[in-house]
């Protein structure tokens, strides 16, 4: 009897100590693991997103929101009927029912089937009554004006990230900081789930309304002229610029092709590209005015100078260069308005480079405009320390530099704001979500190029002459004074490395009212044409009427800035 108890006591004892060690690792070794377990299974971190900001225009109008859609997923271990259920979703969501299929028969508890749905599209599967089928809300982003500004809103994509245009470049601030908070349930599959505000980690902060200097107005106005222009000229791209003249600020800019940012997935990515300040052109004898604007501002040239044309031909260091007619004596006045480029280039000889490099530079020609567009070139302009004995005889006609329509219109803006190089400007000013204005965007004059006087008494005028008189006679305007100039450059052939006789950029760049004694010009607008095809014509017949129809609708209307 002693000895059973012995044992027993002995086996009691060897069963304590085996209880004490699994209850050590338990709950000192594997303590720590077995709680995160346990709080993994009762409370799950949920991350809120914080809603993107609003785009408006000037005015006020909404050019991009977010709203709220549902997005479907399914159970694939819950879907009894993976053949019927792809095939009715099919029809609905508009996808081949063997892609959702594949997608219902994966191994796992969770796929997606479709995102960001039209109320509708929820209906109709609502109706299907499907067993494992569910929804989450998520945020979609909307541009209720379609196509319109598409270049300069771009889109963002499905995880509500910018990518492309005014989305992209300002991400950050429309984003906002999303929220973190916990959530506790039991262990049933459905129990109730409950939230703490106390144990919230931060509260999402919504993003920044952004405001643009764009008037939705004047942009469907100018997308109109160009919507014509392809119709009547089907040109390989086309671009529009409007600008307050005195402040720079963009009031409309549109380009051709173009795509709809809600669908932008549908369309050639060559056609998100926004060509008013990704691209480069020769612009021709649009620099012809701003040359010569540059001589007389040095004493080097009167506009009632005669200077002998060479009647259309004329040899010099190594070349020859040609008019589009032969011309005999020309005062700079009349270079500038039949657009001689033996004219110009002996007028811009007595500058020399350094001095026509700096009046280039002041220009804004070489460099980024900055105007808050992604993607912007910085244009082709080498240092005068560079150039070739042909350069000073070429730069003249607009030929071995390159520029963006953005600082095709911003040099040329420089005229139409009384000599004042003002920088352009997309964006007006950022509104928080607390409703308070975070920030505003002011003008910026960067620099005086040319004194009043010169601008006022000679090269208004003078442009004038150009739409009056001269190539740019279809940018007329009756009762409006309209100041301008037309350019028409020849393409590099990439396989001759030659210039084209048959593809050329055609422009016009001006401005109005080009009369100050009533009142200082209101807008700057340039339009430019990347090989027009059919009617081929220069800037004169292509462009300008163009340039007419914008301008004569924005002061028709009355709706000036």
């Amino acid at each position: 009897m002693r000895f059973r108890i012995q044992m027993v006591l002995v086996l009691g004892l060897l069963a304590l100590g085996g209880i004490g060690v699994r209850l050590y690792g338990l709950q000192v070794v594997k303590g720590p693991w077995y709680g995160e377990l346990a709080l993994r299974q009762h409370q799950r971190a949920v991350v809120t997103r914080a809603h993107r900001g609003t785009i408006h225009d000037r005015n006020g109008h909404v050019l991009a929101l977010s709203v709220v859609r549902l997005s479907l997923f399914a159970n694939p271990s819950r879907i009894k009927d993976p053949v019927g259920t792809a095939g009715a979703l099919g029809n609905i969501l508009g996808r081949p029912a063997a892609e959702l299929e594949k997608r219902l028969r994966r191994k796992g508890y969770f796929v997606w089937l479709g995102r960001k749905l039209e109320p509708t599209q929820v209906a109709a599967i609502r109706a299907l009554k499907v067993r494992g089928l569910g929804f989450r809300e998520e945020i979609k982003r909307i541009y209720p004006n379609g196509s319109l500004a598409c270049h300069v809103l771009g889109f963002s994509g499905t995880d509500n990230t910018g990518l492309e245009g005014i989305e992209a470049r300002y991400d950050v601030a429309l984003t906002g900081k999303p929220g973190r908070y916990r959530v506790y349930r039991n262990g049933r599959p459905r129990g109730p789930r409950l939230r703490y505000p106390e144990l919230e980690e931060g509260r999402s902060v919504a993003g920044a309304d952004v405001v643009l200097t764009l008037d939705l107005w004047m942009q469907y106005e100018v997308e109109q002229a160009l919507d014509e222009l392809v119709r009547k000229h089907a040109p390989r791209s086309a671009t529009a610029i409007v600008l307050d003249s005195a402040t720079g600020e963009v009031l409309a800019l549109a380009g051709r092709p173009g795509f709809d940012p809600n669908k932008f997935s549908k369309s050639p990515r060559a056609n998100y590209r926004c060509r008013a300040v990704t691209d480069t052109y020769e612009v021709g004898s649009t620099i012809k005015p701003l040359v010569a604007a540059a001589a007389i501002a040095e004493g080097h040239a009167q506009p009632d100078d005669e200077i002998f044309c060479e009647n259309g031909s004329w040899r010099i260091r190594g070349r020859t260069l040609h008019d589009h007619k032969p011309f005999g004596n020309l005062t700079v006045s009349g270079i500038i308005e039949k657009s001689s480029n033996i004219g110009i280039a002996k007028v811009a000889s007595h500058l020399g480079p350094e001095v026509l490099y700096s009046y280039l530079s002041a220009f804004g020609i070489g460099r980024s405009t900055h105007v808050g567009l992604s993607g912007e070139e910085r244009g082709l302009m080498q240092p005068w320390s560079r150039w070739t004995s042909s350069t000073m005889v070429s730069i003249p006609m607009g030929h071995e530099i390159a520029l963006t329509p953005m600082q095709l219109a911003t040099a040329f803006n420089c005229l139409a704001s009384g000599g004042v190089h003002v920088a352009p400007r997309i964006l007006l000013r950022m509104t928080g979500s607390a409703g308070d204005s975070s920030h505003r965007f002011a003008p910026m004059q960067t620099a005086r190029v040319f004194k009043r006087e010169l601008v006022e008494k000679i090269m208004d005028p003078m442009l004038c002459q150009v739409v009056q008189r001269g190539t740019g006679k279809r940018a007329k305007i009756e009762g409006l004074a309209v100041a301008g100039k037309t350019g028409t450059a020849q393409k590099i052939d990439p396989e001759t490395q030659t210039y084209s006789h048959s593809k050329h950029v055609v422009s016009f760049v001006g401005y109005a009212p080009a009369d100050r004694r009533h009142g200082e010009p209101k807008i700057t607008v340039m339009v430019l044409v990347d090989e027009p095809t059919k009617e081929v014509g220069g800037g004169g017949q292509v462009a300008a009427p163009v340039f007419r129809q914008i301008v004569h609708r924005i002061f028709a209307s009355g709706r000036l800035p």
